[in-house]
């Protein structure tokens, strides 16, 4: 890794954790959670392409899928512009949405619980526009890399040392092997677990909180998944949320 950029990730780390253990203090649940999202946000800004952003809301589609509120997304207006309502926070189309990151204070059963429902991938359905065309207009063959869903937690009430949090979401998740809801798992102090998706190296990796190279792994993960949906999207057309083909089509003359 390029050193300059390593030291400002480990100045971005310590601040990130700091503002982290500073929010204990304020005693207000909505105020506590978002500050560490803008945390999260404060740790993935430096190295996210230009073309992309990161917002917090829901995510919908041209169906009328409306997801559950989201702490991270990682999106690109380049792609399809979000109907923001007030600074970052907004629904974000779902072509546009490349990562959603799940952002707890302490991770719990509880809140493990939340994440997955919470999660983009927690059983929501939603439709993906196409984006590239042939010359006659007709939609290609297309494959799209669905948005993953991380899970980062600033802290852990876990203290069986017999049992680590992967051992916990794997309790949760029963299709952990091969489908699972959370692809990447970062809780502070314990260590990043990551699923790779594809390939003969596909399964769960784990990389102990030994240093920072744990926090720098789940940034890659994010990042580099972002990027590779990216270059897959093409062109979706917006118009498909104003109007359906059924209804513009519906009066020939």
């Amino acid at each position: 890794m390029n050193p300059m950029l390593q030291e400002r990730m480990n100045q971005n780390i310590s601040w990130a954790i700091a503002e982290s253990i500073a929010a204990k203090s304020i005693n207000h649940r909505y105020l506590t959670g978002r500050i560490r999202e803008i945390a999260v946000k404060y740790l993935l800004k430096p190295i996210i392409p230009e073309y992309m952003r990161l917002g917090s809301g829901k995510i919908y589609d041209n169906q009328g899928t409306l997801s559950k509120e989201i702490d991270v997304i990682v999106y690109s207006p380049s792609v399809m512009a979000p109907l923001l309502y007030e600074g970052d926070f907004g629904v974000y189309p779902y072509e546009s949405v490349f990562n959603t990151i799940e952002v707890k204070s302490e991770l719990n059963s509880t809140t493990l619980n939340e994440a997955l429902e919470s999660g983009i991938m927690g059983g929501m359905q939603f439709n993906h526009l196409p984006g590239l065309f042939e010359r006659d207009g007709q939609p290609r063959d297309q494959h799209y890399i669905m948005p993953q869903t991380t899970l980062f937690a600033f802290s852990s009430d876990l203290t069986d040392v017999r049992k680590n949090e992967f051992d916990r979401y794997k309790e949760k998740d029963a299709n952990w092997q091969t489908s699972p809801k959370i692809t990447g798992i970062c809780v502070i102090g314990k260590g990043t677990w990551f699923f790779k998706t594809n390939g003969d190296d596909k399964g769960w990796y784990h990389i102990p909180a030994t240093n920072n190279l744990y926090i720098y792994s789940i940034l890659r993960i994010i990042t580099d998944t972002a990027v590779a949906s990216y270059t897959q999207k093409g062109s979706p057309m917006i118009g498909h949320y104003i109007i359906d083909n059924a209804t513009m089509l519906s009066n020939r003359i």
